[in-house]
């Protein structure tokens, strides 16, 4: 995502990138590189212990509602809400954006 103004630190310009899209963008999540479930989850070994996430869909979007990358109104029009009671992290983690408190591109 493009770095705003105030994203900038002084020491990116003394470590002397040579990509400038380094320079001028931000990480803000990542995601495997293949169908991914609606909702993430863990998956256990057998004594019940998590061995690795299994990321969703919505937990991207999440993210990327969080890095105001996109807003929670435009992934909405697109995606729609999520609905069952695997949805209540969304609704939890994204309540500030949904009533337009935090999130300002467009």
């Amino acid at each position: 995502m493009p770095k705003r103004g105030d994203e900038y630190d002084p020491a990116d310009q003394l470590e002397g990138f040579k990509d400038a899209f380094v320079l001028h963008h931000k990480y803000v999540t990542g995601m495997p590189k293949a169908e991914l479930p609606e909702f993430s989850h863990v998956l256990l070994d057998s004594s019940n212990l998590p061995t690795r996430e299994v990321r969703g869909w919505r937990s991207v979007l999440m993210a990327l509602i969080k890095a105001d990358a996109l807003t929670y109104r435009q992934v909405v029009r697109q995606f729609g809400e999520p609905n069952g009671a695997r949805a209540n992290r969304w609704f939890q983690d994204l309540r500030e954006f949904k009533a337009g408190i935090k999130g300002t591109r467009k």
